[in-house]
C-alpha cells in the first residue's frame, strides 16, 4: 500500500531543517538516478535564514495534513524544479566518499533524504558553489521550497545475523573495557552482550564504543538507555549482560559505515527469508 505524502512548504521547512542541523542528522544525498543502495552522506552545516516557529514535529504535520484538501499537499513529484529565494542557501558538510564532491557539481538532480526523529523527509536541491564555512569548506546547495515526508517510520534496527560475529568494545572512563558482541544496530543505536561483569553499566552511563570487524574500527560515544539479561545462545548454563545504547557522536564517515551495515544487515536477512 502506497505511504500518505505530505508536502510541507513555508517557514515549517527552516524548523525542520534546524532540528536536523541540530540532531546532526545523516543527511543521504543521491546524485542524478542513482540506486538507493548508493547515496553519499553529508551533514547540514547552514540553514537558510529566517525567523524560527517553535512547534514540534508532529505538530507541525498535523497541521500541514489538514491543509492537503486545501491544495498544499501532493506527492511530492512537481518538485523538480523547486527551488528557494536567490537570497537562501542550505550548506552541506563535504560529501563522504570524497569523490561525490566532484560528481555533484555536475549533477542534473540531487535528491536528499533525512530522518528528525522518526519521521522521515525528502527534498530536491540545485548545486551553486563551493563556499568557505566556520574555517572549511561547504557545500552551497539551493534552499528547498518544498519537503515530501512520509508517514512516520521507526528508525531500523536490524539483527545481526547468527552467522556473524561483530566484536564491540565498550569503556566506560574510570572503569574496564567490556569486550562484547553486537546484537543489533540502527542509525540510532545499537545493543551487545558480554559476560556478566563485577563492575556494571547502569543506566544513564555514557561510554565509548569501538564496532570491530570487517566494518571497523568504528569509533563513537553513546548512552547507555536500557539494561537486560539473557542466556548464552552457544552456552545455555550462561547468563550474559545486555546493553542497549543510543548514539550521542558519530562522524560523518562512521555514520555512512553504520548506515552501510544495517542495509547489509537488512539485505542478508531478506535473502535468508528467501
Amino acid at each position: 500500500m502506497q505511504e500518505d505524502v505530505i508536502v510541507i512548504k513555508a517557514v515549517q521547512i527552516r524548523n525542520i531543517l534546524r532540528r536536523a542541523h541540530q540532531m546532526s542528522s545523516l543527511i543521504e544525498v543521491h546524485l542524478d538516478q542513482m540506486t538507493s543502495r548508493r547515496h553519499y552522506g553529508a551533514r547540514i552545516v547552514q540553514v537558510p535564514g529566517g525567523a524560527a516557529v517553535e512547534n514540534e514535529d508532529d505538530d507541525l504535520l498535523k497541521e500541514y495534513a489538514s491543509q492537503i484538501d486545501q491544495g498544499y499537499g501532493g506527492s511530492g513529484e512537481d518538485q523538480d524544479s523547486e527551488e528557494g529565494n536567490e537570497g537562501e542557501v542550505l550548506v552541506l558538510s563535504p560529501l563522504e566518499p570524497a569523490d561525490g564532491n566532484l560528481k555533484i557539481r555536475k549533477a542534473r538532480q540531487i535528491t536528499l533524504k533525512f530522518y528528525v526523529g522518526k519521521r522521515y523527509y525528502e527534498t530536491r536541491v540545485s548545486f551553486r558553489k563551493v563556499c568557505a564555512v566556520d574555517g572549511g569548506q561547504g557545500l552551497e546547495m539551493s534552499a528547498p521550497r518544498a519537503l515530501s515526508s512520509s508517514s512516520p517510520r521507526n528508525q531500523h534496527r536490524v539483527n545481526v545475523p547468527e552467522n556473524i560475529r561483530v566484536p564491540v568494545v565498550a569503556e566506560k572512563r574510570g572503569m574496564m573495557k567490556f569486550n562484547a558482541r553486537l546484537i543489533d544496530i540502527s542509525s540510532g543505536g545499537l545493543s551487545f552482550s558480554c559476560k556478566m561483569q563485577q563492575q556494571s553499566l547502569l543506566k544513564g552511563d555514557k561510554v565509548t564504543v569501538v564496532i570491530g570487524g570487517e566494518w571497523g574500527p568504528i569509533s563513537t560515544f553513546g548512552t547507555i538507555c536500557y539494561l537486560a539479561t539473557a542466556r548464552d545462545q552457544d552456552n545455555v548454563q550462561k547468563v550474559l549482560q545486555q546493553y542497549g545504547i543510543k548514539f550521542q557522536m558519530l562522524s560523518l564517515s562512521d555514520a555512512m559505515t553504520v548506515d552501510r551495515l544495517v542495509k547489509d544487515f537488512q539485505f542478508q536477512a531478506r535473502r535468508s527469508a528467501g
